[in-house]
């Protein structure tokens, strides 16, 4: 009978010793073409430097979870334009992948834990709460065919609150997890248009 081990470690290779893990994502957003079809403009262009914690598990003779401290800059661009309903907002948002021991064979999203909900409050322009899935749609994003994932939510800006549709999609690409998130209000149908703008996407 085999024998199965775990192994916690709490703050291996981001301890006080060693510091934070230091990632810094490099920088996406939607080539001109593809604004000028969809009639979406720029409105933002940002850096936020985040505090972390990624929890990962090194599987070997013994699986050891080990505990890392982050700290990732994510690159931000926000596209609007203006629907039934109020203001469609489609972010694109670079994630650095960070790989904080050797023998981590593939880079984390220090943030991949992250609902859908917070995902599109840090993405766009929108504070976003209560999403709930409601279907997929498959998107093409540098390159790559992938799912972007429908909630139902309730959207927030200075003006008020309203119902909206979130839709979500994420793509590993050169170091980086690059996702373009799209609110937009109920009654509107921006599907075509998110499509498009993913389909434009440059990293």
């Amino acid at each position: 009978m085999g024998l199965a081990l775990l192994v916690v470690l709490a703050g291996c290779g981001g301890g006080e010793d060693d510091g934070p893990v230091v990632a810094e994502a490099s920088p996406a957003d939607v080539e001109p073409t593809a604004l000028a079809a969809t009639g979406y403009e720029r409105v933002d262009r940002s850096n936020r430097t985040t505090n972390t914690t990624l929890t990962v598990s090194i599987q070997g003779d013994v699986t050891i979870q080990s505990t890392f401290d982050v700290r990732a800059t994510t690159r931000r661009v926000v596209y609007e334009r203006a629907v039934a309903g109020g203001t469609a907002a489609v972010g694109v948002l670079s994630v650095p992948g960070v790989r904080p021991a050797e023998a981590i064979r593939e880079p984390r999203n220090p943030f991949g834990d992250r609902g859908p909900a917070t995902l599109a409050t840090n993405a766009t322009t929108y504070t976003v709460r209560d999403a709930r899935q409601t279907g997929t749609a498959t998107v093409r994003l540098l390159g790559n065919e992938t799912t972007l994932r429908r909630y139902a939510a309730t959207g927030e800006r200075d003006d008020g609150s309203l119902p909206v549709t979130v839709g979500v999609a994420t793509v590993r690409h050169d170091g980086a997890f690059v996702s373009v998130v799209a609110v937009v209000p109920r009654e509107a149908d921006e599907g075509d248009r998110v499509a498009r703008l993913a389909e434009g996407v440059r990293h």
